[in-house]
């Protein structure tokens, strides 16, 4: 049997086509009655209509979709995003498309977005982002064309896009009072890409709380700069090798979750025992912290508050063409102590 189209439906209701469009796509110049609304979308359920989502799109310029761009595919971190983003999304009616950036470079970055936009996306929601003219002209053109973005830990403000960053402070805070507590005073932050605001708010973030006991950062460790875990692996294994035992701090605070598991596994090859020689804390609280062989301390970031939030601020703009300012919103991190932090060692 034929699929059943808009203009059977429209000979079966006695109207034009055009009228069966509007009423179906809920279009608010319609002047239909509530009777012939009622007699369309009846007539609609007899043929079993089903609507060309390409076509409707095609004509209203709405396509039901979200770019969702994220730095590493491999990151349990984004892994988790994903699965919950496309959860919210699709009790709102939206589809995702996911795309990686990987390269933390300023091209790799603006060539997905462009990528992105290039595959029709009603708007995106993105946790890579570089300070760049094109980034910047291509997020006033898609403010123009009122196609939200929303940036998740960009720790940026711009005119052009709603942000949503994770506070650390609360976080760092709570492991530096609990690892002094534990006897450390010689705590490194280690990790992360010099050049990236998120990482310089980090580290930021760890000096201040640090000042609140009177101590200073351990120097800044000589490590290489590092993609993945086993990059770290590799990197924080050169650093252990070259150095002794009581040149090193006593705990360290990772850039993130795949660092310190990078860090916990060069320790597991150059015989450094976690925690009794080295406490090590990371970041985010991914899926596999918990289950490793020492389960991680780390700091935990709220997925599902930012995961809401991003939405929110997604259907808020994509709603109205009369937009207010872009909005910066926080949410608050919290320390999960497990067993990869303990006294610090003596000599």
């Amino acid at each position: 049997m034929a699929r059943a189209r808009i203009q059977d439906v429209a000979r079966l209701a006695g109207v034009a086509s055009s009228t069966v469009s509007e009423i179906l796509n809920n279009s608010e110049h319609s002047w239909a009655s509530a009777e012939t609304k009622s007699r369309v979308l009846r007539c609609a359920q007899e043929l079993n209509y089903k609507a060309n989502s390409i076509a409707r799109a095609l004509n209203t310029g709405k396509f039901n979709t979200v770019g969702l761009i994220v730095s590493d595919f491999l990151n349990p971190y984004f892994t988790l995003f994903c699965r919950l983003m496309g959860e919210e999304l699709r009790e709102h009616g939206y589809a995702m498309l996911i795309e990686e950036t990987y390269k933390k470079i300023e091209s790799s970055t603006f060539k997905t977005f462009q990528k992105m936009l290039d595959r029709h996306v009603d708007g995106i929601i993105g946790f890579a982002y570089s300070e760049s003219p094109e980034m910047n002209a291509l997020f006033q053109e898609l403010h123009k064309t009122h196609r939200p973005v929303v940036l998740i830990d960009s720790n940026q403000t711009n005119p052009f896009f709603d942000s949503i960053d994770v506070d650390t402070r609360p976080g760092l805070i709570e492991a530096v009072n609990y690892l002094v507590k534990l006897g450390h005073q010689k705590i490194a932050f280690v990790g992360g890409d010099k050049n990236a605001p998120i990482r310089n708010s980090r580290m930021e973030c760890f000096a201040n709380a640090l000042q609140i006991h009177e101590l200073q950062p351990f120097p800044e460790l000589e490590i290489e700069p590092a993609a993945n875990w086993m990059e770290v692996r590799n990197c924080f294994g050169k650093y252990l090798s070259q150095t002794r035992s009581e040149e090193r701090p006593t705990a360290m605070i990772a850039f993130n979750d795949m660092w310190a598991i990078g860090m916990m596994r060069a320790c597991f090859d150059y015989h450094v025992s976690i925690p009794s020689q080295l406490s090590i804390v990371g970041m985010d609280d991914i899926s596999v912290s918990e289950i490793l062989p020492v389960s991680l301390t780390t700091i935990r970031a709220p997925y599902a508050e930012i995961t809401k939030k991003a939405v929110e601020c997604f259907l808020k703009r994509i709603g109205t063409k009369n937009w207010d300012p872009s909005s910066t919103y926080s949410c608050s991190s919290h320390l999960v102590i497990r067993e990869s932090t303990g006294p610090a060692r003596s000599y």
